[in-house]
């Protein structure tokens, strides 16, 4: 069996797009789960802000423990696929008077 130019390029076209198909990879949608607050939103906070004026600001927390009513916890996580691109929990402390007092973000 003689091999002409025909059927050599065809090979060589057929094994060139079987290499090409083993480098796609599936589109990953990136995933946020929890509440989403950025720098800014977290620079807006002071001391002395009501519930109610941090729930303006922030958002409903995600986490509003009943055995700790003077805590509030924001937690945000992005993931792509397996990737995990940021992992952030922004934990608030309020007073007897239900005034902020103290704030707490930390990259898990």
């Amino acid at each position: 069996m003689k091999l002409n130019q025909t059927n050599i390029f065809s090979i060589i076209l057929a094994l060139s797009f079987l290499g090409a198909c083993s480098s796609f990879g599936f589109y990953n949608v990136p995933v946020i789960q929890g509440n989403i607050f950025a720098e800014e939103d977290v620079n807006k906070l002071s001391k002395g802000l009501t519930k109610d004026q941090v729930k303006f600001i922030l958002g409903t927390a995600l986490i509003q423990d009943p055995f700790h009513k003077n805590r509030w916890d924001y937690l945000n996580k992005v993931t792509v696929g397996e990737l995990v691109v940021s992992d952030k929990k922004l934990t608030l402390y309020f007073d007897s008077n239900e005034a902020l007092d103290s704030w707490v973000v930390e990259n898990i």
